[in-house]
This record gives structure tokens, sequence and C-alpha cells, in this order.
């Protein structure tokens, strides 16, 4: 075992004067910096205009809610008419409301065709929603005037008006006060969220969950880079002189000592992006997917052992991971079976799994399964 060890240390040291490892280790806080950056200066704001000239107030309060409320959507009042049409044709703009005169009138009576004139962006995927949005504010207001307007024409209905109108009025304000926020619940591992769309508004953290994708690629590419040094250096004769009872953990140091250098960056990285769910949940995190890619590699390594085809498998597996492990587009979506792949590669494990104490049992476990499948087949290899 004393020979292991110092085994260990002369092949950290070793590895760390190769440039190709070190530059593996560098691009992860690299990439890490630059897509933060992007990310935090990446304006993705939606505008929409908004244009009024009539005298309705009911009209001037839904302008004045939708431009100073928290939204997704940043309404702007506009000049004129020419200028939403203008700042649309030039892309600055999602969509645009001009809205007639007396439209607010013609809305109680209902006998309001074309009091409302849209425009739109070609490329707008969103204008559905942002509708949805002007004319909640409006009908927020013209429901309790349409309502009153049917009592007044009703024959039927007979009552005192400033009692039945302050009676409605406050019935109507604490209806609208009980169901005018949205709510967004959703899980986050084992916790369930509730949250409003106000204080959703400005979270995009969404945006980065791709880095922890990425991270978890170059820890499996260092990995698969310990692999082929070792069959260049195998084909050289440096571990000849190992016994059979030496080789199969001499061989499993080789992959992990580039694994857990790796995972060490790749875990700084988490913490310093703000991706992670906590410094000792992520650690934990971390150990498993170490475990786990140090199996998968070892595993891989001893049942090939040509330098030429773990260089290829480089590419490869990287381009596969990114296509299928949910780390930019979810493109099980689209074709079922990449639900299937994802189990056989590693960084799914690292984007998907690992969210939940079941998660890292999970990955803990079958990486535990493929150190020992490595161990065995190697014994196998070496007995003869």
């Amino acid at each position: 075992m004393k020979r292991i060890f110092v085994f260990f240390g002369l092949y950290a040291k070793r590895l760390l004067k190769k440039p190709s490892f070190i530059i593996i280790l560098m691009l992860m806080p690299v990439v890490v910096f630059i897509l933060s950056n992007i990310i935090n200066d990446t304006d993705d704001t939606i505008s929409v205009g908004l244009y009024y000239d009539g005298e309705s107030q009911e009209i001037k309060d839904s302008i004045e809610e939708l431009i100073t409320g928290d939204s997704a959507v940043e309404f702007i009042v506009a000049k004129s008419p020419e200028d939403i049409r203008e700042t649309i044709l030039r892309n600055e703009m999602e969509c645009g409301f001009i809205f007639s005169g007396n439209i607010y009138e013609n809305l109680v009576k209902e006998d309001a065709d074309g009091g409302i004139i849209l425009y739109e962006s070609a490329k707008s995927t969103v204008t559905d929603y942002i509708k949805e949005k002007v004319f909640a504010s409006i009908y927020r207001r013209l429901s309790f005037d349409r309502l009153v307007s049917y009592l007044d024409e009703s024959e039927y209905i007979r009552l005192n008006k400033e009692e039945r109108d302050a009676y409605l009025r406050n019935r109507y304000e604490s209806y609208v006060d009980e169901g005018g926020i949205f709510e967004v619940n959703y899980t986050d591992g084992d916790t369930m969220i509730h949250s409003n769309t106000a204080e959703r508004v400005n979270d995009r953290s969404y945006l980065k969950r791709p880095i922890k994708g990425f991270l978890s690629i170059f820890v499996m590419v260092a990995s698969l880079a310990g692999a082929v040094f070792f069959a260049i250096d195998e084909k050289a004769g440096i571990y000849g002189i190992l016994s059979y009872i030496e080789r199969p953990f001499v061989n499993l140091v080789t992959i992990f000592i580039p694994t857990f250098l790796a995972c060490a960056a790749a875990y700084v990285c988490v913490l310093i992006s703000g991706v992670g769910y906590g410094a000792l949940t992520e650690l934990a995190n971390i150990v498993s997917y170490c475990l786990l890619l140090t199996g998968f590699v070892n595993l891989l390594r001893a049942v090939i052992s040509n330098e030429v085809v773990l260089c290829s498998l480089l590419p490869m597996l990287t381009v596969v991971c990114i296509i299928c492990c949910d780390i930019i587009v979810n493109t099980a979506f689209y074709f079922t079976p990449v639900e299937i792949v994802r189990y056989f590669l590693p960084p799914h494990y690292f984007v998907t799994v690992l969210k939940n104490a079941g998660g890292i049992y999970k990955t803990a476990g079958m990486g535990i399964i493929l150190l020992a499948a490595g161990v065995l087949t190697d014994r196998k290899k070496y007995m003869y």
C-alpha cells in the first residue's frame, strides 16, 4: 500500500506538469466567468408600446398600472402611433397597442370593434401573453362598470343606486384583491416553492443552469484525459514492475487523481457562480459525481486500452452529452429515446439527478458499483 501512496503523489505531480491537463482545469473558471458575465449583461427585456390620447380615466389608470407595476414586460408610453410602428419595424419592440379616444365607453356598451389597434413584430412569440396582461388590467375596471350598466338597463332589478353601487364596489374590490395575484408553484429538489409573479420577475437564475452542465463535461474530459495518459504510459511499459495485486488499484488511482483535481476546480466554480444549492450540499454532490465518473472512466479504460480509441471518445462523448443531458435544450421532449441514453452519461447525474439526498445516494451507489466492476475487469485481464 505504501508504494501505492507514493505513486499517488508522484503521479499527481507528473499530471500537473502536463500542459493539456492544466489547460482543461484553467478553462473551467474562465468559461464560468465568461458565461456569468454574458448572462448578467444580457438585456432580455420585452418592450411593449402603449398609446392613448383620449380622456377616459379608466384607460389612463390601466396604462399607469402597466408601466409602473412589477412585470417581466416593460410597458412604454409612445409619443404617437407612428412611433410604435417604427420601433416595431426596427425590432426594438415586441408589439404596441393604440387605443381610440372613446374606447372605454364603447367597451362598456359592448360596441368597441376596431377600438384597439395592435401592431406586433413578425418575430414575436409572446404577444398572446401580453394581450392577456393588457386586457386583464382594463377588464379589472371594466367588469364593474359593465355590471352597473347591466343593472341600470334591467327592467327587473330596482335598487337604490347609491346603496347598490357602494355595496357592489366593496364586494368587487374584495374579490379582485383576493384573486389579483398569480402564484407560481414549483419543486426544487424535495422542496415546494410558492411565489408570485412579482417576486420572480427579475429571477434569471435559470439562465445559469447550463454552467453546471458545462462544468460536468469539463470534469468528464479531464477524467478521460487521465485514461488516455494511462494508455500511453502503459504502452511505454511504465507499469510493468507492478504486481498482480497492485495493478488494479494503481490503474484506478490514475483515473481518480485527474477526476479529483477537476472536481475540486468544478466545486469552486459552482460556489463562485452561485448556481449551487449551498456549500455542504454541493460538496456531497461533487463527491458522489467524482465516485461515479471515476468508476465510469476506469471501467472504460479497463475495457479499451488503446489510446487512439480513448482519444476519439473525448469529442464524441462531449457532443453526445451536450445533446442528450438537458444542458441547453431538453431534447428528450422531442425524441423520447434520449431519456434512456442519458442514464449512460455521467453529466446527466450531475445536472439532473443530484438535486436531493436520494439523488446523491443513487449517484454514489452507481459509482461504487462501477468502481468494483472496473477493478474486477482489471483482475481478470492481468490474471494471465
